[in-house]
């Protein structure tokens, strides 16, 4: 298999020598008349997101070096901007949307367009989605930016714009749906115990992501 992406991080600094990685991986296998394509993202369509449960797989190189030096006490004290330890915020596992994305599909949901949110943040994952001529417009506002991206950028005194790139900032997977959908989606989601929130719309363009 050709890993021709990101599938595999740069870590020199983490693994010393004769130290060696085990990973895993899954599968699936998904009839064609039931594939997210993003064929039919349309200018209207509402973009509803999944929050994430924290930093996930990526910007981990950055996260480190920005809290580099930090004495150990610090790592394990609990922050009450954090609501837990600064280790137990990054060591949170990252969160899989599969379950989300099944109970929808079920519940009659069409789903457009799905982007989950990793390395190259809202702008980059989002704007793989768009169809020609369309655009995400998505209201910062609406997003739930969690605490520790704030204590990234305050103690790294890293840009804003490399912030969004390099994070998910709060959210997950962004889901393109019919702008009639869009509640009966949030309805099934608050009854099955999870939540999308409604962070923006697509509008014409030429394929970009504007957080406004």
């Amino acid at each position: 298999m050709a890993l021709i992406g990101g599938e595999i991080a740069e870590m020199r600094d983490l693994y010393a020598s004769g130290e060696f990685d085990l990973v895993g991986f899954a599968v699936g296998v998904v009839g064609r008349n039931q594939l997210i394509t993003g064929e039919r993202i349309a200018a209207g369509d509402r973009l509803l997101a999944l929050p994430s449960s924290g930093i996930h797989s990526n910007g981990l190189t950055l996260a480190r070096a920005v809290f580099e030096g930090l004495p150990g006490e610090e790592w394990e004290r609990p922050d009450e901007r954090l609501g837990c330890s600064l280790i137990e915020e990054l060591l949170k596992p990252t969160r899989i949307y599969a379950r989300e994305l099944k109970v929808l599909k079920e519940a009659g949901v069409r789903i457009e367009g799905a982007a989950h949110i990793s390395g190259g943040g809202i702008p980059d994952n989002l704007a793989r989605i768009l169809p020609p001529g369309g655009n995400a417009e998505v209201k910062q506002a609406s997003l739930p930016i969690l605490p520790i991206f704030e204590l990234i950028r305050e103690r790294g005194r890293i840009a804003r714009q490399e912030m969004w790139r390099t994070f998910n900032m709060g959210v997950g997977m962004v889901l393109a749906v019919e702008p009639g959908e869009a509640e009966a989606a949030k309805r099934t989601g608050q009854a099955q115990g999870f939540s999308l929130l409604d962070v923006g719309e697509v509008v014409p363009g030429n394929q970009h992501v504007i957080i406004t």
